[in-house]
C-alpha cells in the first residue's frame, strides 16, 4: 500500500504503524509548540497549530481519532491499532507516546520528527539489549546480531524502564523492539569504541552520510559506568 507519510510533498511505502508512530511524534511537537506560545496546555487537540511541511493529521492512519490524555503536565497520546481497540497484537497493538508538555523544543531530541523519532526509539531500544548482554556477559557484544531479544514488560510499572540509566522509552511498539534496522530499511551501525564505549549511527532516508531533514545523520553514544550500567553521553542530529 503506498501512503503518504509526513511531508506533503512525499509519498513513501511505510507501514500504517509506522506513519501513525510518525503522526503521533509530529502530534507531541504540535502540542509542545502550543505550550510554549501560550504558557497553558491545550484542552484538546483541536486548538494546536499546525507545523509548516508536515500534515496536521489527529487520527491515526486506519482513521481513527487519536486518543488525547493529560495528567498535570504529562501528555499522552495513543492509537488504538487497527483494530480500534485496546490491546492486541502486530497492527491490532496499542501505540503510546508519553511526554512533558514544557519540554524544551530547542533540546535536540525535541527536534526529531515522523521516522526520525522511530529510529530513536529502535536505538533505544539496541541499547537496552545491549546492557542485557552486558548484565549477562559482563562485556559488550563484536556485533549486534547476537543480542538477546526484548519482550514488552507486562507489569505496568515496568513499562518505563530500559536498562539504559537514566533513560526511559516512551513507546513500547512491539513491531520495532528487536530490529536492527532504522525506518528506512537500513542497518543501525554499531560501533565497539572500546570496551566500555559504543556508538550507534543512522544515515537517515537518503541512506548516506550527510543530508538535511529526514536525511540527517542520527549519532548515539553511550558507556558503561562503573556498575555496568549504559550511559548515553552523546546524542547529534547532524543537519547539514
Amino acid at each position: 500500500m503506498v501512503t503518504g507519510l509526513l511531508f506533503e510533498s512525499c509519498v513513501c511505502r511505510v507501514p500504517k504503524w509506522s506513519s501513525t508512530s510518525g503522526t503521533l511524534t509530529v502530534l507531541s511537537r504540535r502540542i509542545r509548540r502550543y505550550v510554549k506560545l501560550n504558557n497553558e496546555i491545550p484542552l484538546n487537540l483541536s486548538y494546536i497549530p499546525v507545523l509548516k511541511g508536515f500534515k496536521s493529521e489527529t487520527k491515526d492512519a486506519w482513521g481513527n481519532d487519536i486518543i488525547y490524555e493529560v495528567n498535570g503536565t504529562e501528555v499522552t497520546l495513543t492509537s488504538l491499532g487497527r483494530d480500534g481497540k485496546a490491546g492486541g497484537q502486530e497492527e491490532d497493538a496499542d501505540i503510546t507516546r508519553t511526554f512533558f508538555a514544557h519540554e524544551d523544543l530547542d533540546d535536540p531530541f525535541c527536534s526529531l520528527v515522523g521516522l526520525q523519532h522511530e529510529t530513536y526509539d529502535i536505538m533505544s531500544y539496541i541499547a537496552t539489549r545491549i546492557q542485557r548482554y552486558v548484565d549477562n556477559n559482563g562485556q559488550l557484544p563484536d556485533n549486534i546480531s547476537i543480542l538477546p531479544e526484548l519482550k514488552i514488560p507486562t507489569n505496568k510499572d515496568s513499562m518505563q524502564y530500559t536498562g539504559i540509566h537514566n533513560k526511559i522509552i516512551e513507546t513500547w511498539d512491539n513491531n520495532i523492539i528487536n530490529k536492527t534496522t532504522d525506518c528506512w530499511g537500513k542497518d543501525v551501525i554499531y560501533k565497539k569504541v572500546n570496551p566500555t564505549t559504543f556508538q550507534l549511527f543512522s544515515y537517515g532516508e537518503d541512506l548516506k552520510e550527510g543530508g538535511m531533514g529526514q536525511n540527517s545523520d542520527m549519532e548515539r553514544r553511550f558507556e558503561l559506568n562503573d556498575k555496568g550500567e549504559c550511559v548515553e553521553t552523546h546524542f547529534n542530529l547532524r543537519d547539514k
